[in-house]
């Protein structure tokens, strides 16, 4: 197997960013249906809240990851 030129392990790690990105944002959407009550759960609304900020700072971690990949382009 050859191994990965620059540009190329630049392109993979910004597809799994995207990846990581988008399932976060999902699981965020989810969460907000649960604090809303939208969707039924058997957590405690603190620990639905907590959890929110949570999986927001999640998105903005991988949301940050990725502007400073692209910027290194």
């Amino acid at each position: 197997m050859d191994s990965l030129n620059e540009n190329q392990l630049k392109e993979r790690a910004i597809n799994k960013i995207h990846a990581k990105i988008f399932f976060a944002k999902h699981k965020l959407e989810e969460i907000r249906l649960e604090v809303e009550g939208i969707i039924p759960s058997k957590i405690h609304q603190e620990l639905l809240e907590g959890n929110y900020s949570s999986q927001n700072n999640e998105v903005k971690v991988l949301e940050y990851i990725m502007s400073k990949i692209n910027i290194n382009i």
